[in-house]
């Protein structure tokens, strides 16, 4: 082992022996599934995430489940890594309160006095803040001492703009200006484990919001992890 790869060993608590690749590459996969399936697959004795990623895979090919999302980064042992394919979404957060249009005196004496007010001004945005919709994946992988055990820290999140939630209507000259507000979904998981190199494992179970009301929510969101370590090659094939 080099000076160098001793210091960035001690650095990061990897164990960077002469047989220990230097990449690490990190999957992450979203498969829905039923959610009768996923409780199936719990109480029926597959407690491997490996396992059951292959249940959900294999429903996903019979047309039973959907994978929603795959992605994929490398980076080395003790280094943060991210991806983000991302929309920015900006929306207004705060307004001007409502005015009269011109200004405006108290009755003089010999005029009329209408009883009639003048139409307000609708309120304007003073404020805007932006959300950023899409995929998000931050990884920090650590080799362990045997070379096949991987200890990860990763935060994973999809953001998805579900409608525009009117919360005034408005109708000027131009035509339509009600105030609209955006409504997000986010799945979100951030969470550190141990990894067996080369296997899948269930990282979490989210419950997607229902698209009308309902007492129950007939889907799960699987949200699967799989680190695998990728030799460095020396020479050009």
């Amino acid at each position: 082992m080099s000076i160098r790869s001793l210091i960035l060993a001690l650095a990061t608590g990897c164990t960077l022996s002469a047989a220990t690749p230097t990449y690490v590459r990190i999957w992450t996969q979203y498969v829905e599934v039923p959610h009768s399936n996923l409780n199936g697959w719990l109480n029926g004795g597959r407690q491997s995430g490996n396992q059951i990623h292959a249940e959900a895979v294999k429903l996903a090919k019979e047309g039973g489940a959907r994978i929603i999302e795959t992605n994929m980064v490398v980076c080395r042992c003790g280094q943060k890594a991210a991806i983000e394919s991302i929309g920015e979404e900006i929306y207004p957060t705060d307004y001007e309160p409502p005015q009269l249009p011109g200004s405006f005196s108290g009755p003089s004496a010999g005029f009329p006095v209408s009883n009639t007010l003048p139409e307000l001004r609708p309120n304007t945005p003073s404020a805007f803040e932006t959300r950023n919709t899409g995929v998000t994946l931050e990884v920090e992988p650590t080799i362990g001492d045997n070379d096949s055990i991987i200890d990860l820290r990763l935060a994973s999140e999809i953001v998805t703009l579900l409608r525009l939630e009117t919360w005034m209507e408005h109708v000027d000259q131009w035509g339509d200006a009600s105030f609209r507000m955006p409504v997000f979904e986010t799945w979100r998981s951030n969470t550190a484990l141990s990894l067996i190199a080369g296997r899948f494992e269930l990282a979490s179970v989210i419950t997607p919001i229902a698209k009308a009301p309902s007492p129950l929510i007939p889907k799960r969101i699987l949200l699967f992890v799989r680190a695998d370590l990728v030799p460095l090659p020396l020479t050009e094939p």
